[in-house]
């Protein structure tokens, strides 16, 4: 927003001094009135990185280049003060009487005529703000005997933002309810197992089978169960809900064939699942385990079974 009024602040500003080359790097006119409050540092209130203002003032040219500024100056700090801070002629107009807008101050005697008002946005450094924009006025009239009053309002960026809904789930491993075998067989007999778990939370089940120890086995391990517990990607919930209909309680059962004599040992792992882009993955670290010993003593009639060979 930009606001060019014209108003009789002091009885003491209603003369000029006359006119007033001023830059960076020498210091304004003493008019008397030059700023006014105490200085702060930095903008807290909208958390930018503006530090202060410069102000620059150039007389209007018409269709041609300006030739330069004929006043700048470059304060580094913002007042101690806020606007319309109780100000009749800033309060609803343009600031809201409840606002508190952080601002700086800079006045200067000029000789009557048109200039081209410019504040720009600093950083401590003085370097123009990254968060905040220029702000510009032109043909801003001086008049003789009176003071000028430009309100020139520096809109900010506000930062990007978006929400984030955190959303905190337990999860529970499954527990095996029964496990179901033959622990004592003979040399070469097969043996089926069949494991009950029972997932807390109603997810579905995934069994994974492993012999861990003993003699090797004539025939591998193999599913008995009428459809796969899991099935591949792609696999939607369509396709699984027709075989787990109580996904809370599950059986699975193997089979393989024993070999020679000896102390097998064997392992189930079972893990629950979790769907992930349409397909079903296991929850991380997320199991129950269960060892179980499985004997094979001689064949009464001396039956023998060799593994097959390896190929």
């Amino acid at each position: 927003m930009k606001r060019c009024r014209l108003i009789a602040l002091f009885a003491a500003l209603l003369l000029f001094v006359g006119c007033a080359d001023v830059d960076d790097d020498e210091p304004a006119p003493d008019d008397g009135v030059d700023e006014t409050g105490v200085e702060l540092t930095v903008d807290f209130v909208g958390d930018t990185d503006v530090a202060g203002f410069k102000f620059v003032i150039r007389e209007c040219v018409k269709d041609k280049p300006h030739a330069g500024p004929i006043a700048s100056k470059t304060k580094k700090d913002l007042e101690d003060l806020y606007l319309p801070g109780m100000i009749p002629e800033f309060e609803n107009d343009p600031f809201d009487e409840h606002s508190s807008h952080l601002f700086a101050d800079f006045y200067t005697s000029l000789k009557p005529g048109c200039y081209d008002v410019e504040v720009i946005p600093i950083t401590k450094s003085g370097q123009p703000s990254n968060d905040c924009d220029k702000a510009e006025e032109p043909k801003v009239e001086v008049k003789d005997g009176k003071t000028t009053e430009v309100l020139l309002i520096s809109q900010c960026e506000g930062g990007e933002k978006g929400g984030l809904d955190i959303v905190a789930a337990l999860n529970h491993p499954p527990e095996i309810k029964k496990l179901k075998y033959k622990k004592f067989n003979h040399e070469c007999d097969k043996v089926k197992v069949c494991a009950t778990a029972f997932d807390p939370d109603g997810d579905p089940l995934e069994f994974e089978w492993a012999q861990i120890g003993g003699p090797k086995l004539a025939s591998p391990i193999k599913s008995v169960d009428d459809k796969k517990i899991s099935c591949p990607k792609p696999c939607g919930y369509d396709e699984y809900k027709d075989y787990v209909k109580d996904v809370r309680s599950v059986t699975s059962c193997v089979e393989f064939q024993l070999g020679e004599v000896g102390d097998y040992k064997f392992k189930l792992n079972v893990y629950d699942l979790m769907w992930i882009d349409g397909g079903l993955e296991r929850f991380p670290d997320s199991s129950t385990s269960f060892k179980f010993p499985v004997y094979a003593m001689e064949h009464p009639d001396g039956v023998k079974c060799l593994p097959p060979e390896k190929k």
